[in-house]
């Protein structure tokens, strides 16, 4: 996964301290996803014209395994979960397309990262849709719809997975960045 320059001091508002894990367990699960995730496509076969749903339970299914069986040979301690129910105080609960709970010896494990997955281009020129629009995924984010651990409060870090299907990253990263 290529680095790219992102601001540091994006103004998240509502994120308490203390509302998730540690951010040494949020570092270890984003390395994880740095490794791995550029060998989802090259481990799991991607046909054309499958949907966003499918492609993510795929997603799933390959951070599940890998999570276990690596190339470090060591089990991770976290778990990833598909359709995570997102808790909000007004209207319906909302989906994320991946939920992932530390793996700790309570009997509840701990929510502590949401990846929200979206398909590139999104298709009948609704690309706006992916950062704004009632579908975006970095809008939901940004109406607090998304990123909440499992009592409701604001996570500090979380991700989203773009599935590429046309142009390449370089490319992506200026259409939505702009």
């Amino acid at each position: 996964m290529a680095k790219s320059k992102t601001p540091n001091n994006i103004p998240f508002k509502n994120v308490s301290k203390g509302t998730s894990s540690t951010q040494a367990d949020v570092d270890r699960l984003e390395l994880f996803l740095e490794k791995y995730l550029p060998f989802f496509t090259k481990e799991r076969e991607i046909e054309k014209g499958e949907s966003e749903n499918v492609v993510t339970e795929k997603l799933y299914t390959f951070l599940q395994r890998k999570r276990k069986f690596n190339d470090e040979k060591i089990e991770y301690p976290f778990e990833f979960q598909t359709e995570n129910i997102q808790k909000v105080k007004k209207g319906h609960d909302k989906r994320i397309d991946i939920g992932t709970y530390l793996n700790t010896a309570n009997i509840d494990m701990e929510f502590f990262y949401c990846i929200e997955a979206k398909i590139l281009p999104t298709g009948k020129g609704r690309e706006k849709e992916y950062v704004n629009g009632k579908g975006g995924a970095i809008e939901r984010f940004k109406r607090e719809e998304h990123g909440k651990d499992n009592r409701g409060n604001l996570l500090k870090n979380n991700a989203i997975v773009a599935y590429i299907k046309q142009n390449d990253f370089p490319y992506w990263q200026n259409v939505i960045n702009t």
